[in-house]
């Protein structure tokens, strides 16, 4: 097994490929300094490994690099990052937005 992680810009994804070939995915878009992690997915043979957890370090890594809060819509990144504070530092992470508010002109 030879694991890297790159990103694809273009299509708003981080890749996690072994030998060349895409076993998972993290899809995100970064918009007003906030990187928002919508989704991961690990193809199922690869599962058990904390290969999704590679995809979590590897876009905190991004945020830092770039000076981006993170907001974890990815109910499986967000569980990463909430059992893994001390880890990743609670001052990254962007506070919820909460959708039901109203804009006034």
């Amino acid at each position: 097994m030879s694991i890297k992680i790159k990103q694809d810009p273009k299509n708003e994804k981080f890749i996690l490929e072994d030998n060349g070939r895409e076993i998972g995915k993290m899809l995100y878009y970064e918009d007003y300094g906030i990187l928002t992690l919508n989704h991961t997915r690990v193809d199922d043979d690869y599962k058990g490994k904390h290969l999704g957890d590679l995809l979590v370090d590897f876009a905190i890594e991004y945020a830092k690099k770039n000076n981006l809060k993170v907001n974890a819509v990815c109910g499986f990144a967000r569980k990463v990052l909430e059992e893994n504070k001390d880890k990743y530092g609670e001052e990254l992470l962007a506070e919820p937005i909460d959708e039901t508010d109203e804009f006034q002109l």
